[in-house]
């Protein structure tokens, strides 16, 4: 959550827990103020949950959801820290955090939280498919480099998505000239300043491969270059 409040905390309530696995009967909370004021005892009674609070000053009394904060927030932070993201960026990582964290066995229960909600594993668990450690240390030291992994894997994906997307966009917006074999061309070479767009040439189109223009340059008539269709066009005795 953005911000702790009684309002964003009823709002997750209902969006992540009740909507998908009904109402409890009852809700285990620390003494925070926002579990106890108005707004916050209020939205449970309307759905009939019964609010136990822990014992004050007594971090033992609820020792379970505790090791589960702590364990998730090191997770986060790690996992924030090894890919060098600012830790403001943490609700962009802590679903994954959950995720793994549901799908590992825990060690007094011998069970993971996917099974004792739902009786079952997880369909397929890919990377945490083994989640046998012995220590906590071992259980985070793992479970980091799993995400971390997962998450370059995500951005690479991304990346291609957008790449794809931003090439379409460009042919429907200008549609490539039908170059053909022997064709003059003029090819949109890199450049530090990647704004202007400059075109070099002419240069020999040899062939066309699945919008892949093959061409050669100059002396170099040996060696064969590759550009984009829409980074190519016609050169005419008039281009600049």
């Amino acid at each position: 959550m953005a911000d702790t409040k009684a309002k964003t905390i009823i709002e997750v309530l209902r969006k992540r827990i009740f909507s998908i696995f009904n109402t409890p009967e009852s809700i285990r909370v620390d003494n925070a103020h926002y579990f106890d004021c108005e707004e916050f005892t209020f939205a449970m009674s309307t759905e009939d949950v019964i609010i136990n609070f822990s014992t004050p000053y007594y971090s033992k009394s609820s020792c379970l959801v505790g090791k589960s904060f702590a364990t998730t927030q090191n997770l986060v932070s790690k996992l924030l820290l090894s890919i060098d993201k600012s830790t403001t960026m943490w609700d962009q990582v802590v679903d994954y955090v959950v995720r793994y964290y549901n799908a590992s066995v825990h060690e007094t229960l011998n069970k993971s939280p996917n099974f004792i909600v739902f009786l079952r594993d997880p369909h397929h668990l890919g990377w945490i498919e083994s989640t046998d450690v012995k220590n906590y240390g071992e259980y985070v030291d793992i479970g980091l480099e799993l995400m971390k992994t997962a998450y370059e894997i995500i951005n690479q994906h991304r990346l291609r998505v957008r790449m794809k997307s931003k090439i379409e966009e460009d042919m429907k917006r200008n549609l490539p000239q039908l170059i053909n074999a022997g064709d003059p061309i003029l090819v949109q070479l890199p450049t530090p300043n990647k704004f202007k767009g400059l075109y070099k040439g002419p240069f020999i189109c040899k062939k066309v491969e699945n919008n892949i223009v093959h061409y050669s340059r100059g002396t170099r008539k040996n060696q064969t270059f590759k550009a984009h269709i829409t980074k190519v066009k016609k050169f005419e005795e008039t281009s600049e």
